[in-house]
């Protein structure tokens, strides 16, 4: 059975009785379900008491039972939905439905975030996105419950049935959705700074990111492995037997590998280095990471052009047309075979990331040493963010109203 059957999200500063609420719930639980017949309110719900400071990371025993409690129960007030703490909470939690949702056959939406009205739903006026899609039957729980929200039938003993009436229903149903999903826990995850706000819409924090530039930078490196790379060429000891960032590209001349080439030469320039592997869903990656504000680097060794799965990626890659990215080709000049098949392996690069090509500044072809690599790889971050800082002021500047002079299209058609 699961740790804890709910979680409890709600603001700090609506404590007022969401002690004894959760109480309650955790009891009336306890009485329809057998199995937790000895178990404390504590043992089957989660209620957080600490509090958290801005710059904290997320208290280690309520991530835990974020990460595997069954339910979240989100207690919706002025304060909740103000609060960034409960929007990451949130975030972190619908993320465990949705990789569970996914594997369900198509149609099924199982109703594990149980939303309430601590204040009447009136009162707080338009709800986030995220909390607005969520189809949610309230009707069961009672007019007063409608009319006055949960805060009011708990406080005032003259609303004690209308309260018991909603407790009935509610626990029922959440009973009732663990029965039917048992929610699946997950470990590791984002650090608390790193955690959306699920209230904040996905443009909201895109322009926020943009305004405060990238953070961290996103390595693909698109090398083979020791058992691919013997496919196309015979001496393979330059290449790691895991992944490609083992890759050394200036071996044995510099026996360092490109992973850590590459992380130390971004270390002075405040970006947190990251792996990207190559697999199916890499471009939507990619992707995610532009609109994360991070910047993404292809470190391309060109042998494994030659390798269908790395060119089918590298295409991909191309038609995709990133701001945030770019990508950088190391040639080996001590290695005898790479100095012979020069222009072979060019050209083959070169239809691959044939639109890649033509545009100034995303590509940096003709890296052969690591201090060339240091210094072109600096480059590079200083251009993709000049990029993104000039599309950032282009999406500022269309919030902001500002009105443009169409250009006027010359020749045929247009004026001249």
């Amino acid at each position: 059975m699961p740790e804890h059957w709910f979680f409890l999200s709600y603001a700090r500063a609506d404590g007022d009785y969401l002690t004894k609420f959760f109480t309650d719930v955790a009891h009336q639980v306890r009485s329809k379900e057998e199995s937790l017949s000895v178990l404390e309110p504590s043992d089957i719900g989660f209620m957080d008491r600490a509090s958290t400071e801005p710059g904290d990371d997320w208290n280690p025993a309520l991530l835990g039972a974020l990460q595997r409690a069954q339910i979240l129960v989100c207690v919706l007030s002025r304060g909740y939905l103000a609060s960034e703490y409960c929007g990451k909470e949130l975030e972190i939690f619908r993320g465990r439905v949705a990789a569970y949702t996914a594997q369900l056959p198509e149609g099924k939406r199982p109703r594990l975030i149980m939303p309430v009205f601590w204040h009447p739903r009136a009162r707080l006026g338009r709800l986030p996105d995220v909390l607005a899609r969520i189809q949610y039957d309230h009707t069961d729980y009672g007019e007063r419950y409608l009319e006055k929200g949960l805060f009011v039938l708990a406080k005032q003993s003259r609303h004690r049935d209308d309260y018991h009436q909603f407790l009935d229903a509610f626990t029922w149903k959440l009973v009732d959705a663990v029965r039917e999903h048992p929610l699946p826990p997950v470990t590791g995850g984002p650090s608390l700074s790193e955690t959306v706000n699920a209230f904040r819409t996905p443009g909201e924090q895109a322009q926020d990111q943009r305004q405060a530039g990238p953070t961290s930078i996103r390595f693909v490196f698109v090398a083979g492995r020791q058992h691919e790379i013997g496919q196309v060429r015979d001496q393979v000891d330059a290449y790691g037997q895991a992944n490609g960032r083992d890759w050394r590209p200036f071996f044995p001349e510099v026996a360092t590998s490109v992973g850590a080439l590459s992380s130390g030469a971004v270390s002075a320039e405040d970006l947190f280095p990251e792996d990207l592997s190559i697999g199916p869903d890499i471009v939507r990656r990619i992707r995610e990471a532009e609109t994360e504000n991070s910047i993404v680097l292809l470190m391309v060794d060109p042998w494994s052009v030659r390798l269908r799965p790395y060119r089918e990626f590298l295409e991909s890659y191309d038609e995709a047309s990133f701001v945030n990215s770019g990508v950088i080709v190391l040639w080996n000049p001590s290695d005898e075979a790479t100095v012979r098949q020069e222009t072979a392996l060019r050209t083959a690069l070169n239809q691959a990331i044939s639109r890649t090509c033509v545009m100034n500044g995303h590509v940096r072809d003709s890296v052969r040493s690591a201090d060339q690599l240091r210094k072109e790889l600096v480059l590079a971050v200083h251009e993709i963010r000049r990029r993104m800082a000039a599309r950032g002021s282009v999406f500022q500047n269309a919030r902001s109203g500002e009105s443009y002079q169409l250009p006027q299209i010359a020749g045929p058609g247009g004026e001249s």
